[in-house]
């Protein structure tokens, strides 16, 4: 008797959950189809303030940076979709070369904010390679293509391609190539890594999930849009994580551009990771660096600088921030990498279909 009562209560409880879950759900489409502008806008302005936010405090002069690059040999690479992208690759003064090392830039930054992150790598025995990605520095523009703070199946094909030219390049590594991304660009080389074995390091900094970062302002700027916030705030974490999910696919279809899943990527990827973030971060939380790292388990180190903004770390811990750049990549094991051909029509249709391993692109996002 005592069993069937707690199995009725079970079912009773399930079937409950579920009618509570339908009508959050139910309630959910009608305010975002009532309010799709104004999500609309919101998701900009997440958008816009991360482009906002990078900044060069006490980084490299432009004199500096245009002393190094006039000693860097220019380079153009071609897309398998026809883009022609623009960077320079800079030898290491040193008599070693420990590695290579492609930098990838935020969104709204180029290849010359390179010196500000790995110019004193360079100075230790790395060759590095800057680039830009489309629509963005040198690089080609592509008229029917607005980039965003998200990462596309565009800016992995962008960096597939240059992995693709250092690795064919008369000087190039055997041991293949490292990646460090700021932002955006972290995301990018943090995807690229789960398809191309010849990755073989990813340091990055003030990354964050797109899902995650949009839910994260919809909670916090609820109270704007709705009388019900008070009440809505205290819904669990994932029902944000799906309105996140939900607002950013309704953008990105408008556009045009699905949006690769880090948090997806960084739970398969197999080479190690560093994620550096500023604990006063506005822009991406320290919790949601906190929450990534976890999502990434063993392979990961998470480092954050105290008194740090958004990509900001550079410039307030700099000798700190070259150390553990240097040891992060001098500790990483190296394999000898096997070569990977990435046909250029799995790039120019959905993402998920390139690997086995990683669906990348959302499924709401079909």
């Amino acid at each position: 008797m005592i069993g069937a009562s707690a199995e009725m209560f079970v079912t009773l409880m399930v079937l409950l959950s579920a009618v509570v879950l339908l009508f959050v759900l139910a309630l959910g489409y009608l305010f975002v189809r009532n309010r799709r502008r104004e999500f609309a806008d919101a998701t900009q302005l997440c958008q816009l303030i991360l482009s906002t936010s990078r900044g060069r405090k006490h980084g490299a002069s432009q004199a500096e940076t245009s002393q190094v690059i006039r000693k860097a040999q220019a380079c153009e690479i071609v897309t398998t979709d026809g883009v022609v992208l623009r960077g320079n690759y800079l030898r290491t003064p040193a008599p070693v070369r420990l590695g290579v090392i492609a930098y990838c830039p935020q969104f709204g930054g180029d290849c010359g904010d390179m010196l500000d992150y790995l110019g004193p790598l360079l100075q230790d025995g790395f060759d590095v390679f800057a680039f830009d990605f489309r629509n963005h520095g040198d690089s080609d523009r592509v008229p029917d293509y607005s980039p965003r703070a998200w990462v596309t199946r565009h800016e992995l094909n962008d960096l597939l391609t240059v992995i693709d030219y250092l690795c064919d390049r008369p000087d190039a590594d055997p041991q293949g190539v490292a990646l460090m991304g700021v932002s955006r660009g972290g995301i990018a080389a943090v995807c690229a890594a789960v398809v191309d074995p010849r990755i073989w390091a990813v340091a990055t900094d003030s990354v964050s999930v797109s899902d995650w970062l949009v839910g994260h302002f919809v909670r916090r700027y609820m109270p704007n849009v709705t009388p019900l916030a008070p009440l809505l705030v205290r819904l669990p974490r994932a029902v944000f994580d799906a309105y996140g999910k939900l607002l950013r696919c309704i953008v990105a279809r408008n556009l045009g551009h699905e949006c690769l899943d880090l948090a997806a990527a960084i739970a398969v990827v197999q080479q190690p990771i560093l994620l550096i973030h500023g604990k006063r971060d506005r822009f991406v939380p320290v919790e949601l660096a906190h929450r990534l790292h976890r999502t990434a388990d063993r392979r990961s180190r998470l480092w954050v600088v105290p008194r740090a903004g958004h990509c900001e770390s550079v410039y307030v811990a700099p000798e700190r921030y070259r150390r553990r750049l240097r040891q992060f990549f001098m500790r990483c094991p190296q394999p000898t990498a096997r070569s990977v051909a990435v046909p250029a029509d799995a790039l120019s249709s959905s993402v998920a279909e390139q690997s086995e391993l990683l669906p990348l692109t959302s499924p709401m996002c079909k």
